[in-house]
């Protein structure tokens, strides 16, 4: 039996209704089980075909090689455990079907937070979308197809992500924007 990395803890989790949730999930020991261009497509059509059955309104998420992250409105409180269940056992199954490897363990586990204010809000979604660079595996959000950046960058516009970000940086990190974006 495989075990998870030393130090790893199992989280508590939040469940209370109409609850706005910043979600961090990883794969097990961190191993790069996402890397397959076609594994991010299917946790992307898996994500949202499961979070509309479950009343989850997902508003921003990243997907990378190890983990991914979900900002997203949660109706009901009690359906946290069973979106993250179904997800992760319906996508492991479908990623070891196509690696064709039997039993492997795939995700390890989610850790939710409540989202407590609008600024908390604004500094995870420019987080999430900030993830691939922070990483290392792209230079400039415009060069990672596996988020909602692109979704907002069609909808809202490059001056409204602009603006998100001089109105809400993260913490710690310093970036002009003509870098980021």
């Amino acid at each position: 039996m495989t075990k998870p990395l030393s130090g790893a803890k199992r989280p508590h989790h939040v469940r209370l209704d109409n609850m706005v949730y910043f979600v961090s999930a990883s794969t097990f020991n961190h191993a790069r089980y996402l890397t397959p261009v076609s594994h991010k497509i299917l946790l992307q059509e898996e994500l949202f075909t499961i979070a509309s059955q479950h009343g989850i309104t997902i508003e921003a998420w990243v997907i990378l090689d190890n983990h991914y992250h979900l900002l997203f409105q949660l109706e009901h409180g009690q359906n946290l455990a069973s979106f993250f269940k179904q997800l992760h056992g319906r996508t492991a199954k479908m990623f070891n079907d196509e690696d064709r490897v039997r039993g492997r363990t795939v995700w390890y586990n989610y850790w939710d937070k409540c989202v407590n204010s609008d600024e908390d809000y604004w500094v995870k979604f420019n987080y999430l979308h900030y993830n691939p660079i922070k990483h290392g595996y792209v230079q400039r959000l415009h060069d990672w197809p596996f988020s909602s950046f692109w979704f907002y960058l069609e909808t809202k516009g490059l001056e409204w992500l602009n603006e998100c970000w001089r109105s809400y940086p993260i913490k710690d990190f310093r970036v002009a924007e003509d870098d980021l974006f």
